[in-house]
């Protein structure tokens, strides 16, 4: 059932952007971090691997896609992308995802991913550094259930940054364009 729900979500997603892009398709990648950002947390703060980055949320996807809260612009290799938000008093969360389409690593290579690019979020009143969510790697049967922690992610297409209550005031989104073999990200 999963599957049926998220691929008409996603068509509806298409279909929401093209009407307000000239009949433009969206990115697979903005499909995605749409998806993520907007994704119902079920088991824990932050990712896990039981239920991924959540529940599916489609009223929230169409919402973020309508209200366009999302940035598809592209960086090469040692760029950086810099965004100030203003986070207002009370808020219960804030959410940044960022996700991008790699290219196909070699055969036998040792890392799937190609490109890596990299997220932060940085409170600017104190300069607090907040990284992604990362799962556990260790080839062990407890990783299943371990908690995600905050780290440099260079494994994965998708990088997601949340803080819970966070304090009222300015923030700055970065995403460096650490690795970058093909033309642009």
């Amino acid at each position: 059932d999963a599957a049926a729900m998220v691929s008409g979500s996603v068509a509806v997603l298409q279909q929401v952007y093209a009407d307000s892009n000239n009949n433009a398709l969206p990115t697979a990648s903005l499909i995605k971090a749409i998806l993520f950002n907007t994704a119902d947390e079920v088991n824990s703060v932050g990712i896990d691997y039981k239920t991924g980055f959540g529940l599916l949320n489609a009223y929230q996807a169409v919402k973020a896609l309508q209200q366009k809260e999302y940035d598809g612009s592209s960086l090469q290799q040692g760029q950086q992308w810099t965004r100030n938000i203003n986070v207002p008093a009370n808020a219960a969360q804030i959410k940044v995802t960022l996700s991008w389409t790699d290219s196909s690593s070699s055969l036998n290579n040792s890392k799937a991913i190609v490109n890596d690019l990299d997220l932060e979020l940085i409170r600017i009143g104190d300069g607090t550094i907040f990284k992604p969510w990362v799962l556990s790697t260790a080839a062990h049967i407890d990783s299943l259930v371990k908690l995600p922690i905050r780290k440099r992610d260079s494994l994965n297409t998708a990088e997601q940054i949340s803080v819970s209550l966070p304090n009222a005031g300015a923030y700055q989104i970065k995403v460096f364009g650490t690795s970058i073999t093909t033309t642009s990200q």
